[in-house]
């Protein structure tokens, strides 16, 4: 059966990986199907609700003003973000709120945390990664040591990796890389995935406006319409600082083989 007459395969996706991977510009591509709705980071819902005058949407409005969001406050209710999302059906509620039918969250480290709990064979998961160096070269940006960056990175990407190999059959492995040197193979690999059609939109990020909660505000070549490879860590990480995170990288083969040139001596 073709994706142009079937159910998608999953209601609900979940993208992994560490901060500051690229999940707020998958999320927004996924965003642009017409059966897809991305919600950004609703694991992380509990801190907005006991602010909601913060400006916790994409959308630059604050949760009580948003159009998206403010209707569906009452959905959410006065709870915690514990295990509620999947237990209580929020996450349903909210996709069932709207005409689409694939609701794509992506709290990353947060989501495994919870989700590892449940096993659940009808969700879905993007596990995203992206080369170490740049996302350790991201965090010292605003302050993080690049000794910590390296250690929780480690840690998350064997939780990731190993969560990986044992459900693979509901868990595509997506590289930044690839996704901004080749959006539209990537997209339409995600998009076979979902068991949906791939629509052009989704190459054209940029022209909606997302309600994504708590999403990434990376101003990187923002209002350009430029996908271009953030590799800011060629030049801001020390030579010293490049071997750390490199020794670490050789330790984990999903960035082993991705990333460190055979025969490098690190």
């Amino acid at each position: 059966m073709s994706p142009l007459s079937s159910a998608p395969r999953f209601q609900l996706v979940f993208v992994l990986g560490h901060n500051h991977s690229g999940s707020t510009l998958l999320g927004k591509c996924l965003d642009r199907h017409p059966k897809v709705l991305c919600v950004g980071e609703m694991m992380r819902i509990g801190s907005a609700l006991k602010n909601p005058n913060a400006r916790f949407c994409s959308c630059g409005e604050l949760l009580t003003a948003c159009p998206f969001w403010k209707p569906r406050l009452p959905i959410l209710g006065r709870v915690g973000y514990n295990s509620w999302l999947i237990r209580s059906g929020t996450f349903r509620r909210i996709l069932s709120s709207t005409d689409r039918e694939v609701l794509v969250e992506t709290s990353k480290g947060k989501a495994w945390y919870r989700l590892r709990f449940w096993r659940k064979k009808n969700l879905g998961f993007i596990l995203l990664v992206r080369d170490s160096r740049g996302i350790v070269c991201s965090k010292k940006r605003v302050g993080k040591t690049v000794e910590s960056c390296i250690r929780s990175i480690h840690k998350w990407m064997k939780r990731f990796v190993r969560f990986f190999e044992t459900s693979s059959d509901r868990v595509l492995l997506v590289y930044y890389e690839d996704l901004i040197a080749d959006l539209e193979g990537q997209m339409r690999r995600i998009a076979a995935f979902l068991n949906l059609e791939f629509v052009p939109e989704m190459l054209l990020p940029e022209e909606q406006v997302h309600h994504f909660i708590f999403s990434s505000t990376s101003k990187y070549l923002k209002g350009t319409g430029k996908m271009v490879l953030d590799e800011r860590w060629r030049r801001e990480l020390t030579p010293g600082e490049i071997r750390q995170v490199e020794s670490m990288m050789e330790r984990v083969p999903v960035l082993r083989d991705k990333y460190i040139p055979k025969g490098a001596g690190v």
